[in-house]
């Protein structure tokens, strides 16, 4: 037996092994097949390639000469058109000419019958004299000479005539070539189709006889693995016979189980591999197909490796930091903030007038909120660290605020509370020049008007007479100077269902213009020369000092990113990023308001948010859009974001090598530009327009001028914008709800308190609401209502019975389920009294949430009407 089973495996595995040859053959066969196919179809998709390519360059030529000949027939139009309305207004001049002629001719026709009386006369008198004749006859040329030239303009105005009907009619033939395509075009777009269909169907092709090779393969293997596992059985049953069969006990080996596993897991890993290549596949040629992304990849890959890189590598620990660069925050230049982030924001920000630098409202910020853990004097490297880091999560805040499309938020900043933000802003800076306008040497350093003012009184014995003086001449010089290049006008606001501010601006000197620009840099030098020339600084006037030269070093290796200090800098640059990019944002939007254009929102939060990050790691702590600067550029006459960019280079060249300039220049001189600047930003006829056009507008202007001055900048927004949501939730839940009338005469139906000649319609209860219905004002709603019905049904019993309400959801734009559930109800109560409810006029939305209500029969259709009433048979019919 064991010989017989022996005997049939090898026939086994000799079938197997012809199967596999026949098989080989076969493949052989059909890769051969497979490739002259392959080779055709190449050659065949190659052909058909270099035709649809040639057709493509044939139908762009083609199409290039009919967008050539299309322009040519443009300009030709263009040319044709201005030369009909050129003969057009030569025509109408001949006729006005006609039309003098004839007055000439009727007048000399005139003058002549008259001399003709005047001669008969004559004749019939006296004998004819000479010179009456004479003038006769002058008379006679004179018009014979005016009806020739009357018949020379008429054949002239034909011919005008003439010559503009064929340019009407060049025009119109123009007009139909571009609009008509021509035949050839057609053919073409045909072909193309054509070609583009059996593109499809050979690349269709390819794929099947793809697959077909791959079930071939996959084929062979079965076959070669069933081989291999019979000759592996085979030799262990040689090995293993001689015992087997002399105890009688040999059986053949199965494992089915095993063999399943293998041949699953074989399976998924396959799949799994094709999967990965597909997708490798495809990603591969996206990239290849689209070559900004691939750089978008690139970039991406090498700013990923470079930020790994820095993590790893650029940290060292406070002891390891180089000796001799311990200096604190307060030893830093703020000059340095003005040199690397004006030049991120010039790229990136959207402002044309927004000048960036630190401020100090978020300098005292990010000081005192670092000082409840750190001296700066005790250690002022670790001071230092913690202000760069704080700076770098104040960026990170601020650009995420712009990834993630939040740049709604600044929406709440309405037009009163950036007038008076902007006034608040304007006062708050110019106070803090009192310093050097008076030359107080022991001032506040707190921002509000009170501090201000009590310091200003407590160190009245610091004045200085001299300083004073000096500041008053100046700072009558810059306004004078801006004076003489603009005139502005007063504020023109309209209402057209939003407020529009137009700055009318004239010239009174043109060729002065220079004067405005160069006065504040003419006061620095003059002023210079002054101190220096006479020693002013001995005669307590105080100067800038000495400034060192040069730039700091990189700060990248001073981003701390301990956690012991981590939530410290962490809630410190989520404060200072909040209020530096509120204070950035609503000083953009007030320069933009007095230019008329817009800035975007999100691209202002990532353009300072990235500056702010860029800034963390050069050096510099949180900069934003400050007012003092962005009103000096606005003065001066800047126009772009460029200035912030030559602003910048200037920094890097003073910084560099004209700080010595500066040491003689007083301070005096950069507080009078300083308040030069921003006097022009109290706007005071907008806030009186804003007074009479909505009082409410006009206390949210109020609110954030006093916040700002009395309390702090972002305290005073915070108030402002809180009026305003309260503004705008208290409009939501107490709707305008009116009554309707009907205006006589007409269909028209109007309030009745706006318009006198409304009239009640007897036996109606016509209701109006002018906001959306939801689930804040439901309630309220329902109560008026009802109100109304109560109220209409007493006074229904004097003079007529109520039995329709109406309710006009014209200005309704948008209902939720309260709503739904409130209309239901008060169908449900109007129909307890006996009433009908009729909804008339829907929106979109609206009328789509009823008719989800209709498939539960809780509205009827006949409860739904366009109009509020039609003149039906029945006069009393609602619509």
């Amino acid at each position: 037996m064991a010989a017989r089973a022996i005997a049939d495996r090898e026939e086994a595995v000799a079938k197997l092994e012809g199967e596999k040859a026949s098989l080989e053959k076969l493949l052989a066969v059909r890769e051969k097949e497979q490739a002259q196919e392959a080779s055709e179809l190449q050659t065949s998709m190659i052909e058909t390639m270099e035709a649809v390519e040639m057709e493509k360059q044939r139908h762009h030529s083609t199409r290039m000469e009919a967008l050539a000949r299309l322009a040519k027939l443009e300009v030709t139009n263009a040319e044709l058109a201005k030369s009909l309305a050129r003969e057009q207004w030569n025509l109408d001049l001949q006729v006005d000419q006609v039309a003098q002629l004839r007055e000439e001719v009727d007048l000399k026709t005139f003058t002549q019958d008259k001399y003709k009386r005047k001669i008969a006369k004559m004749q019939k008198t006296s004998p004819p004299l000479v010179d009456e004749i004479e003038s006769l006859r002058r008379f006679k040329m004179e018009e014979e000479m005016i009806d020739a030239e009357y018949a020379l303009t008429c054949d002239r105005i034909v011919n005008l005539k003439d010559k503009a009907r064929k340019i009407e009619e060049n025009i119109e033939l123009t007009k139909r070539r571009m609009v008509h395509p021509t035949e050839v075009e057609i053919e073409l777009k045909k072909r193309l189709d054509q070609l583009t269909d059996r593109l499809i169907q050979k690349q269709m092709q390819v794929e099947s006889l793809s697959s077909e090779k791959a079930a071939l393969l996959f084929r062979i293997e079965a076959v070669s693995r069933s081989l291999d596992n019979n000759g592996s059985s085979l030799a262990s049953s040689s090995s293993s016979s001689k015992i087997d069969i002399e105890a009688g006990t040999w059986q053949e080996s199965h494992s089915p189980r095993l063999r399943d596993r293998i041949r699953n897991g074989q399976r998924q890993l396959g799949s799994a591999i094709r999967q990965l290549d597909s997708i490798f596949s495809a990603g591969h040629i996206f990239l290849r197909r689209n070559p900004k992304a691939l750089v978008w990849a690139l970039v991406y890959l090498v700013c990923l490796h470079i930020w790994v890189l820095y993590i790893l590598t650029s940290h060292p620990t406070i002891s390891e930091a180089r000796p001799g660069a311990t200096f604190s925050l307060e030893s830093l230049n703020k000059t340095d903030s003005s040199f690397v982030p004006p030049m991120v924001y010039a790229v990136l920000g959207s402002s044309r007038d927004l000048a960036v630098g630190p401020v100090s409202i978020a300098s005292l910020i990010m000081g005192s909120m670092l000082r409840q853990a750190v001296s700066p004097a005790a250690d002022p490297l670790l001071f230092l660290q913690l202000a760069f880091t704080s700076t770098f999560f104040a960026g990170l805040v601020q650009a995420s605020l712009g990834i993630l499309r939040l740049g709604f938020i600044i929406d709440f900043l309405s037009k009163a509370t950036l007038v008076g933000f902007m006034a608040g802003a304007a006062i708050i800076v110019s106070l803090q020049q009192l310093k050097a306008l008076l030359g107080i040497v022991h001032f506040t350093t707190e921002m509000g008007l009170v501090p201000v003012m009590a310091s200003v009184v407590r160190h009245t014995n610091e004045l200085s007479w001299q300083t004073i003086l000096m500041g008053a001449c100046f700072l009558v010089l810059l306004l004078t100077a801006r004076h003489v290049r603009n005139s502005v006008e007063p504020l023109k606001i309209t209402l057209t269902f939003t407020l529009q501010e137009q700055s009318v601006q004239s010239m009174k000197w043109p060729k002065l213009f220079w004067i405005s620009a160069c006065a504040p840099l003419a006061c620095v030098i003059v002023s210079t020369l002054l101190v220096f020339l006479f020693k002013a600084q001995k005669h307590g006037i105080s100067i800038i000092g000495q400034l060192k030269c040069g730039l700091n070093r990189p700060s990248w290796d001073k981003l701390l990113f301990d956690p012991t200090y981590l939530g410290l800098t962490v809630k410190t640059g989520l404060v200072t990023g909040i209020i530096s990019l509120t204070e950035g944002v609503a000083v953009g939007r007030t320069f933009a308001s007095l230019k008329d254009y817009q800035v975007d929102g999100n691209k202002e939060m990532m353009a300072i948010g990235l500056m702010n990050i860029v800034g963390s790691c050069t050096s510099c702590y949180v900069t934003t859009g400050a007012f003092s600067r962005s009103a000096v550029n606005h003065n001066a006459g800047c126009k772009t974001a460029m200035s912030n960019v030559i602003m910048a280079l200037t920094v890097m060249v003073t910084l560099l090598f004209l700080m010595p300039l500066f040491v003689y220049t007083p301070n005096v001189v950069l507080g009078a530009i300083i308040i030069a600047a921003v006097i022009g930003l109290i706007d005071l006829p907008a806030v009186y327009n804003i007074w009479k056009m909505d009082k409410m507008d006009f206390l949210v202007c109020v609110c954030a001028f006093a916040g700002v001055i009395f309390i702090s900048v972002q305290e005073g927004l915070a108030i402002a914008v809180g009026i305003s949501i309260f503004r705008v939730l208290l409009q939501i839940t107490r709707p305008k709800m009116m009554i309707q009338g009907n205006i006589k005469g007409t269909d028209i139906y109007r309030n009745l308190l706006q318009y006198k000649e409304a009239q009640r319609v007897p036996g109606f209860l016509i209701l109006t609401v002018e906001a959306p219905i939801n689930f804040a004002n439901t309630n309220y709603l329902n109560e008026r209502v009802k109100r109304w019905i109560e109220e209409e049904s007493s006074a229904g019993n004097k003079q007529s019975e109520l039995h329709f309400v109406i309710l006009d959801l014209s200005a309704v734009p948008a209902i939720d389920t309260s709503g739904i559930s409130f209309l239901i109800d008060l169908k449900k109560s109007t129909e307890k009294r006996g009433l009908e409810l009729i909804l008339v006029n829907p929106t979109g939305e609206v009328m789509e949430k009823i008719q989800r209500v209709n498939d539960a029969h809780e509205v009827a259709d006949d409860h739904v009407r366009l109009t509020v009433l039609t003149r039906d048979s029945d006069p009393e019919a609602p619509a």
